[in-house]
């Protein structure tokens, strides 16, 4: 009988007052696994203020310093959203999510193969962007901080585009995102984006794609898809009329 006691004292569910000692104490983990402890009818917003604390704690104790395991807390981040869904709308959890996102994906580039035609890891990068429409910046950064830094710039074209999308104030001055577009135009990548985008920050954009189309490297192909946009918005200059129209014959 006493067996029986002990052991079911020792599988009683914690209570909110429990999991709250957890959070002075920091137990993160402990605190993560005891969630759920408390009833679906008692989750109330002081619940859930402590589970969004608990699991950006939680995702804050994973040590990235190898690529393949970099990923381990975007696994945890998931199956707690999947788990409880309203985490999905929390700026504290999600922030903590992107947060940790941009270092991890950092670290796992090298876990993944990189072409041309196919790139899973920028798929991954992108999908987990457009899964957070909490946290701003997210596609901003990881196209600044994680893509760039690896890859060419056309690479970062559709986080830019989520970005600008998304309403970004600042993305149309930005360097970056100016050879992106550059690079989409070059390659004929998103060209129907890239216009529209274009469109959108014309004023920051001209000069850098005139310059562009002015450069010794400046291609046929490029001036296929530069050059009409140029022309669209009467800013085409006099001197590359002539390479433009034998670019496109």
């Amino acid at each position: 009988m006493l067996s029986l006691i002990v052991a079911v004292a020792l599988t009683a569910p914690y209570e909110l007052a429990d999991l709250k000692a957890l959070e002075k104490q920091q137990s993160w983990a402990e605190l993560v696994q005891h969630l759920s402890d408390i009833a679906p009818s008692k989750r109330d917003k002081d619940w859930e203020g402590l589970a969004e604390r608990a699991g950006a704690g939680y995702l804050g104790t994973f040590e990235m310093k190898k690529p393949e395991t970099a990923e381990a807390p975007m696994d945890a981040a998931d199956d707690l959203i999947k788990k409880y869904p309203f985490l999905k709308q929390s700026k504290v959890f999600m922030g903590k999510r992107a947060e940790v996102a941009v270092k991890a994906y950092g670290l796992s580039f090298s876990n993944y193969r990189h072409s041309s035609g196919e790139d899973p890891w920028l798929d991954e990068l992108r999908a987990m962007a457009e899964s957070d429409t909490v946290t701003p910046d997210l596609p901003y950064r990881l196209a600044k901080e994680v893509v760039l830094p690896k890859l060419i710039a056309v690479t970062a074209f559709p986080l830019f585009k989520l970005s600008l999308d998304r309403g970004s104030k600042t993305l149309c001055k930005d360097a970056d995102f100016h050879k992106a577009l550059i690079g989409a135009l070059e390659d004929g990548s998103w060209k129907s984006e890239t216009e529209s985008m274009s469109g959108k920050c014309w004023d920051d954009f001209k000069g850098p794609l005139t310059a562009a189309l002015t450069a010794p490297k400046a291609n046929n192909a490029f001036r296929r898809n530069a050059c009409p946009l140029l022309a669209s918005k009467n800013a085409l200059p006099a001197a590359q009329k002539d390479a433009c129209e034998k670019a496109s014959q």
